[in-house]
């Protein structure tokens, strides 16, 4: 068994669904597309994306002899129905569960020791979605799946619920192939979106985002904003896709739902205070929103009459 062979298996063994590799450049031709996105202030008020841009397409920015990149797929699809009952507020998919930086990062320093053993003296160093890397671009470079025109990947099993983690390695491992674009005529996720957010297939203003505005956003969402119930993030693009119907379920139990936490009411969030907001919330990307603001946009759910009872 050879290192590449070696290297994927026991990715698998830690729980990884998918593994793929891409050359350290593979995504350099990316940074005229992604000035031209931050050009039209499609990053809203994550000013940390217009740092230094160009390091984003560049891995050796952070391993400076990074020769390949191993992209891996998570997946988080738990075989629940999306909401218990009505009238609750909407939690995105992605966050019932453990905080996946945390477990992505866990799992990826597990693989590149493992690799350490194998290959004695190679450098390495994780990434997951807060490090200055294009994760999606060099996903779909690599075959781990193609770029949905919901901007997201799409994986043939997984569909398009599964976190990527990347580990930049000195190591020169043979690069995957990239796969076809598998969403043909289906606009399904374009026409679904509730603000226009995508404003073209696989272009999507962030600042026009419903995920975005209740997750990232540091301002209140604008004045008549519709978050169509949405809390926490917002699945509607993913749900719409014909890849999400019947994805591959998770097998990593940390992203298992959570309680308080799918059937969140936004009344009863209102009624929360910062000890409380911390305990039901502590070990969830949910904490990383501040309670403020979530009872900002709760209380615009009650004033609007949203169907969010609780």
């Amino acid at each position: 068994m050879d290192i590449r062979q070696q290297v994927q298996h026991e990715a698998l063994r830690l729980g990884f669904d998918t593994i793929r590799v891409a050359r350290w450049d593979a995504v350099l031709d990316q940074q005229p597309r992604l000035l031209k996105w931050l050009g039209h202030g499609f990053a809203g008020d994550m000013a940390y994306l217009d740092r230094r841009p160009a390091d984003r397409c560049n891995p050796r920015s952070l391993l400076p002899d990074c020769n390949s990149v191993i992209c891996l797929a998570l997946g988080y699809y738990i075989p629940d129905e999306d909401w218990p009952r009505p009238g609750r507020a909407m939690v995105s998919r992605y966050a019932w569960g453990d905080d996946y930086h945390e477990v992505l990062k866990e799992k990826l320093k597990a693989l590149g020791d493992s690799i350490s053993v194998l290959s004695p003296g190679h450098s390495w160093k994780p990434t997951v979605d807060t490090s200055p890397v294009l994760e999606k671009a060099f996903a779909a470079a690599s075959g781990l799946g193609w770029q949905g025109k919901h901007s997201l990947v799409i994986n043939p099993e997984l569909g398009s619920y599964f976190f990527i983690g990347l580990l930049l390695t000195s190591l020169k491992l043979e690069p995957d192939t990239a796969l076809r674009d598998g969403c043909s005529g289906c606009k399904a996720c374009l026409d679904v979106c509730p603000t226009g957010a995508l404003v073209a297939p696989r272009v999507l203003a962030a600042n026009k985002c419903v995920s975005y505005l209740t997750t990232e956003c540091k301002e209140p969402p604008p004045p008549g904003t519709d978050l169509k119930g949405w809390l926490y993030g917002c699945d509607l693009c993913q749900q719409a896709c014909p890849y999400n119907e019947a994805p591959r379920p998770a097998n990593e139990p940390r992203f298992a739902a959570r309680d308080g936490i799918r059937d969140l009411g936004a009344r009863e969030l209102l009624e929360m205070d910062e000890e409380q907001f911390a305990q039901r919330f502590s070990g969830t990307v949910i904490k990383r929103r501040k309670l403020w603001r979530m009872q900002e946009q709760a209380r615009r759910m009650v004033e609007a009459g949203a169907r969010v009872d609780g």
